[in-house]
């Protein structure tokens, strides 16, 4: 038995009962007045939204049509792309990378482990008044073991005259004063909110519109971001004179570009450290990279690149691992990256992790002890 109800009957089951053709398919028909209506199936005795219809409407999840002064339906923005729930709005993107290298002692190509990143993105219409937003994330980073993660989300309270939304690492706002304190960030002009938590509030007392807003990237011991996606600046230390970067804790470095440790020391004992770019180690003068805690990840699962180590006039580029420092390298290592450069990798402890090939040359050297290193079969080599 179906049956199809709506605020045009009252919501009376036994008042529009549906007929079975002989194709299977299940109708009827009733002249509705112009504006909006809520409908709903009733089968067997349960109520059911309309599967074809993607825009609901209401607390109970109702099916939802708007028709027009002329009798034709108006466009209607969906809220529900699934049967499970019609409140639940899902879609997504996916990005995979295939990579694959010459092997020279071989003489082959060899398919590398292909990697992926998978976004998934739910719009939760919670009612009338309240909805959410939730992106999810899964890599294979660590080999074929992924996990779904919240990347970033939001909940939204909209009232007559006031607005509450709580964020995280979600754009929010860009507010059009013309110091553009808040968003209208990069070259695309993009909304404030991502890298941070908080709340914004929006309301109307007596007809003046005002904005409050509050947030933080609740990280503890501070947050250095070097650059942005549209402007990748780099990080250089040392130049012509010696310079240092000391990193502990649980501080965070992000640099999105290149990081140069030119002339000096860079000393990590905790903390996250991430370059979206290149990781070169001495260029004309000695320099130094120590690792003994934390975490050192150079390029992303999407984008490979290159941990260098060795100049290119002279002196002596040197990376140290021990402890438990982790350094993780989406693309290859070069350890003396030409062949008049004089190089070193001495790892005593930790782990390494390099999904592309270790290269040295000339006068570099490779030393491991008591630490755990993997690396692609095949794809350890020397040119001189």
């Amino acid at each position: 038995m179906v049956s199809w109800v709506g605020a045009f009957n009252g919501w009376n089951v036994s008042a529009t009962p549906m007929t079975k053709s002989a194709d299977g398919v299940w109708s009827v028909v009733v002249p509705l007045p112009p504006g909006d209506h809520e409908y709903k199936f009733v089968v067997d005795g349960s109520y059911v939204a309309d599967p074809e219809n993607p825009a609901t409407h209401g607390d109970y999840g109702n099916s939802y049509i708007s028709i027009g002064p002329d009798g034709d339906l108006k466009a209607v923005a969906a809220t529900a792309n699934t049967t499970y729930n019609p409140k639940l709005l899902m879609g997504g993107r996916g990005v995979a990378t295939y990579q694959l290298t010459r092997n020279p002692e071989a003489n082959r190509f060899e398919l590398h482990t292909p990697s992926f990143d998978f976004g998934l993105k739910f719009d939760i219409r919670i009612s009338d008044l309240m909805s959410a937003q939730l992106i999810m994330n899964t890599t294979n980073t660590n080999g074929y073991n992924s996990t779904l993660d919240l990347e970033r989300g939001s909940i939204e309270f909209r009232g007559r005259r006031l607005t509450i939304q709580a964020f995280d690492n979600a754009a929010v706002d860009t507010w059009d004063d013309p110091l553009h304190l808040v968003g209208n960030i990069g070259i695309y002009g993009y909304r404030f909110g991502y890298n941070r938590q908080g709340f914004l509030f929006h309301s109307m007392p007596r007809g003046f519109e005002s904005d409050v807003l509050y947030a933080d990237n609740f990280v503890t011991g501070g947050t250095n971001t070097v650059g942005t996606p549209f402007f990748p600046r780099g990080l250089v230390v040392g130049s012509s004179a010696a310079g240092s970067y000391v990193l502990s804790g649980t501080s965070s470095l992000s640099v999105i570009g290149d990081e140069t440790i030119q002339h000096g020391t860079f000393t990590q004992s905790g903390g996250t450290h991430t370059v979206s770019g290149i990781e070169w180690i001495n260029i004309n003068w000695d320099a130094t990279f120590t690792l003994s805690g934390g975490t050192h990840t150079i390029g992303t699962p999407s984008v490979n690149s290159e941990l260098r180590v060795g100049g290119l006039n002279g002196g002596t580029g040197t990376y140290g691992l021990s402890g438990n420092g982790i350094l993780l390298v989406n693309g290859s290592e070069s350890i003396g990256y030409r062949s008049e450069t004089i190089a070193f990798f001495n790892q005593t402890g930790g782990v390494q992790s390099v999904t592309g090939g270790v290269f040295w040359a000339g006068q570099a050297r490779l030393r491991w002890a008591r630490g755990r290193s993997t690396f692609p079969a095949g794809l350890l080599t020397r040119a001189v």
